[in-house]
């Protein structure tokens, strides 16, 4: 059999061709860029969306040498998911893979997500479960907390959310711009508001806030001037407000609305499943006189929100402006 003739350029000479995989012939420049972009999480990303996502150490499969230049990049370990479904072996941070994701990231700042396990199994042990990696974290903020740049913790138990501690504070959390909190059980009630925290007189760095109505409530009825705390924020954002809903309190609007007023740099404001029917407008949506006019804000985004919410935004709140989605 006659063998096929060795390929030329126009010009004449050999072409030599690369045997290496593909993926190997990236130089280490766009490689890294590639992986910076598997492994970090957009801001706007769904919850659902990164509960997904597999853990970074399965880009390591794809040959040694990845694996190595993945463990020497700093820049691919700072962003840390913590669920009850990833495969630790254990829920102490000493024995934990956190422990070498803290250290591979060489002291940059981080973006810590705790997020929501799978419904699937017992509804107790997924929540001794959730508590546990609750506390997980807990461990990392007090290790690190003082890196931690971008904060999101959603539980289904708002117990677990009680174990990570006072995510508010700025001691713990110096360099903190962004924070989401969100728990959907409330298996523990109002807080003790006859013992207000304090936090020493320390602005928080905090730029961006998105929270349940909730968590906002006990955050305002258990802290002494709020607004001393998060008077930097340009960005706030309250989900699931239900005026008429078991606990919610009859000042419930009046003090969200207070609250708003006293973030002077307040830029946009979102409002995210606000539901109210119009039977209580007069009995929630009742705001004492102020001296100033309506709120406001540069962009003022409502979402999931019903009639009656919206008219009662349009009193309290002047947005330059105004984004509605269904």
């Amino acid at each position: 059999m006659a063998l096929a003739p060795t390929p030329q350029f126009p010009g004449g000479g050999n072409i030599s061709f690369d045997r290496r995989p593909g993926i190997q012939r990236i130089d280490q420049g766009s490689l890294l860029r590639i992986l910076q972009l598997s492994t970090s999480i957009p801001a706007d990303d769904p919850i659902e969306g990164i509960q997904a996502s597999l853990p970074r150490g399965y880009l390591g499969l794809a040959w040694r040498s990845l694996n190595g230049f993945m463990v020497g990049e700093p820049s691919l370990w700072t962003t840390i998911v913590i669920t009850p479904d990833r495969p630790f072996s254990s829920l102490r941070l000493v024995d934990s893979p956190l422990a070498s994701y803290l250290l591979r990231s060489n002291g940059r700042p981080l973006f810590v997500y705790l997020l929501p396990g799978s419904v699937e199994g017992e509804a107790r042990h997924r929540m001794e479960r959730e508590q546990a990696t609750a506390a997980l974290l807990a461990d990392v903020i007090e290790k690190d907390g003082h890196r931690i740049q971008a904060l999101v913790v959603c539980t289904r138990w708002k117990s677990s959310l009680l174990r990570v501690g006072c995510i508010m504070d700025p001691q713990r959390l110096p360099k903190l711009h962004r924070l989401v909190i969100k728990s959907t059980i409330d298996d523990v009630g109002p807080p003790d508001i006859t013992l207000p925290a304090t936090f020493h007189d320390t602005l928080s760095t905090l730029f961006a806030l998105s929270i349940n109505a909730v968590n906002l409530f006990d955050f305002l009825t258990s802290t002494e001037r709020p607004q001393d705390i998060l008077g930097l924020l340009t960005s706030l954002k309250i989900t699931d407000l239900r005026p008429g809903a078991a606990g919610f309190p009859e000042d419930g609007l009046s003090m969200i609305i207070g609250f708003i007023d006293s973030l002077l740099y307040l830029a946009v404001l979102e409002f995210d499943d606000f539901q109210m029917a119009e039977r209580h407008l007069g009995i929630y949506g009742r705001v004492p006189p102020r001296a100033s006019a309506p709120t406001q804000v540069q962009t003022l985004e409502v979402k999931s929100t019903s009639p009656s919410a919206r008219s009662f935004l349009s009193h309290h709140v002047s947005p330059r402006f105004l984004i509605v989605e269904p």
